[in-house]
C-alpha cells in the first residue's frame, strides 16, 4: 500500500477528501497509513518511496499525531546520513524524471509543516541535479532517465528516425510535481521563480 502507484492514488483521494469532507475517503485513508504504521517505502534512498508521505503529511495536518511524521523523518535521516543505492549506482540520488513528482512535494510539504526550512532547501538541491541531468534545453523536456541521455559521441537510446527520446507521462509526472512542489514554497523562496519558470 505504500508503494509509488498507491502513493500516486492516494494524492488523488486526498485531493477528493478537501473538495467534499467526505469521512469514507479520510477513514479510509487513516486506515491506509496504521496498516502500514505510516512507513515510508522500504528504501530510503528512494524518490518513489517518499511519494506516500504527502499523503501521510496532509492526513498529519488534520490530526497533529507526530506518529505520522516520524517515519519519514527518520528514513530521511538516514537518506542524509548512508549513502544509498540510487547514488551508488548513478552518482545521483534522482536520476529518473517521476522522481520530481515522488520526493520533492513530500519534503517541501514536511518543512513547510515542521517550520524546518533544511527539508526545502535539500530537496531544491536534490531536484536542480535531476534537473540539469536530463533537463534538455532545446526541446525544454526531459528525459526519462539517465539513460536516455545521448552521450558526446550522439551515442545513446533513440527513436527510429534517430531523434532523443522524451517520455510524455513522465513529463506529466514532473509537471504535476512542480504544481505540488509550488505549493508548498514559501513565494520568497530564493529559488521560487526557476520553477515557477520551469
Amino acid at each position: 500500500l505504500n508503494d509509488w502507484t498507491n502513493a500516486a492514488f492516494y494524492t488523488g483521494v486526498f485531493a477528493a477528501y478537501e473538495a467534499t469532507r467526505a469521512d469514507q475517503l479520510l477513514d479510509s485513508m487513516m486506515a491506509m497509513g496504521e496498516r502500514k504504521q505510516w512507513q515510508p517505502g522500504r528504501r530510503f534512498d528512494h524518490a518513489d518511496d517518499y511519494a506516500i508521505s504527502q499523503t501521510y503529511i496532509d492526513l498529519y495536518r488534520l490530526s497533529g499525531d507526530k506518529k505520522m511524521l516520524q517515519p519519514t523523518i527518520d528514513s530521511l535521516q538516514k537518506m542524509k546520513d548512508v549513502e544509498g543505492n540510487e547514488v551508488r549506482k548513478h552518482g545521483i540520488t534522482w536520476w529518473w524524471c517521476d522522481a520530481l513528482f515522488m520526493a520533492p512535494p513530500a519534503m517541501a510539504k514536511l518543512s513547510k509543516t515542521m517550520k524546518t526550512p533544511a527539508y526545502l532547501i535539500w530537496s531544491d538541491t536534490l531536484f536542480r541535479q535531476t534537473y540539469a541531468l536530463l533537463y534538455d534545453q532545446e526541446v525544454k523536456l526531459f528525459a526519462r532517465d539517465a539513460s536516455y541521455l545521448l552521450d558526446a559521441s550522439g551515442s545513446g537510446k533513440k527513436e527510429a528516425n534517430g531523434e532523443k527520446i522524451f517520455w510524455s507521462r513522465g513529463n506529466g509526472w514532473v509537471l504535476a510535481g512542480l504544481a505540488r512542489y509550488l505549493q508548498e514554497m514559501p513565494v520568497k523562496y530564493p529559488s521560487r521563480k526557476f520553477y515557477v519558470q520551469l
